[in-house]
């Protein structure tokens, strides 16, 4: 019977560090979704990802493995022979679907375990482009590349629109199958804050006016460094960005930050407003953070704490205290298993 198992709703953005919100005391950031949310549930201070990478990141989130157990690195495909928490919920009653942002463009399997996919996926511009506009350059505003800072400001952009649809098509859903006698589980993917580093312009002008560019970094440091990490900046060029650049990148950032809020805010409305908001346990994570200006850094694909931590609360209302912050370390491959337990599967 479904009044025996709640409904999971599980919102993951895409590059969100981990102290970029109002509940994780940043006294700048304006997320009133997020703060709520907490306010409401649990916050983990010390939540990790497995590996600071989408693609890898999520295939253990998924799994519940090692991306070293799946032999999975960077853009390597994952196995449909591998069990999902989607298969075992599937098994356990539940209807599973999922929405927008995992990072599944690169091979045929569009499900992994997921009964419904009610929104296609992000899919990397350089995935479709031709060799000739590959070589120019095109698109340098959403990889890792000293561009994308040094054009960061305001603007529209493509992953906005793509959240706004997924958000849509999420709302939905909750409104239809939330009403239904089966219970479900709803993993919607957000793009956001992932660059490119263009925000809305009225968030941009909101931040610009409020925060301080990151410190610079000093020679000295930067001698210390490890070659490997020596290699990290010299080939992604971080050195070269001004202190205005990373400013203006920090603001936009922030302002991405804010609008991703609003679709959590949206989704967790829809929530409230069906006849299961008791019954159902809500979740917010992302995929990994990002360096956003730390050390003069910024993105992934690096292992210091503002890559590799990510923002994790989950709220069920009667069974997970509220206001409450738990410091001990955690890990996205827990929240699959978590998952189940809380679901009898």
């Amino acid at each position: 019977m479904k009044e025996d198992r709640p409904n999971i709703v599980l919102i993951m953005s895409d590059e969100h560090h981990s102290r970029f919100m109002g509940c994780a005391e940043n006294s700048i950031i304006q997320t009133p979704a997020l703060d709520m949310l907490a306010s409401q549930g649990t916050r983990f201070n010390n939540a990790y990802c497995a590996y600071p990478l989408c693609g890898p990141s999520r295939a253990a989130f998924l799994t519940g493995q090692y991306p070293s157990q799946l032999g999975i690195y960077d853009g390597e495909e994952l196995s449909s022979h591998v069990p999902t928490f989607a298969h075992s919920l599937n098994m356990a009653g539940y209807h599973t679907a999922l929405c927008g942002r995992m990072g599944w463009w690169w091979g045929p399997d569009q499900f992994y375990g997921f009964q419904q996919r009610l929104h296609g996926d992000a899919i990397p511009v350089d995935n479709v482009l031709t060799a000739e506009l590959k070589g120019s350059g095109f698109n340098k505003t959403s990889g890792q590349t000293r561009y994308a800072v040094q054009v960061s400001g305001y603007g529209r952009q493509g992953n906005q629109l793509f959240d706004q649809s997924v958000t849509d098509t999420a709302c939905t859903f909750i409104q239809s199958q939330f009403e239904s006698s089966e219970p479900c589980c709803l993993v919607v993917g957000l793009m956001l804050p992932h660059c490119p580093l263009i925000c809305q312009k009225e968030q941009f002008d909101y931040y610009m006016q409020r925060i301080e560019p990151p410190r610079p970094v000093s020679k000295e440091y930067l001698e210390t460094l490890h070659p490997a990490m020596k290699r990290w900046r010299q080939c992604r060029e971080i050195d070269e960005i001004s202190s205005v650049q990373h400013q203006r990148a920090l603001a936009a950032y922030y302002g991405l930050v804010t609008e991703m809020d609003s679709s959590v805010g949206r989704i967790v409305e829809a929530v409230k407003q069906s006849s299961q908001a008791e019954r159902t346990v809500i979740i917010y994570t992302s995929d990994h953070g990002d360096m956003a200006g730390e050390q003069g850094m910024w993105w992934k694909s690096n292992f210091y704490d503002a890559s590799s931590r990510v923002p994790l609360i989950i709220s069920y209302p009667g069974q997970f205290l509220q206001e409450q912050m738990i410091d001990s370390i955690v890990s996205l491959i827990d929240v699959g298993p978590t998952m189940l337990d809380i679901a009898g599967a």
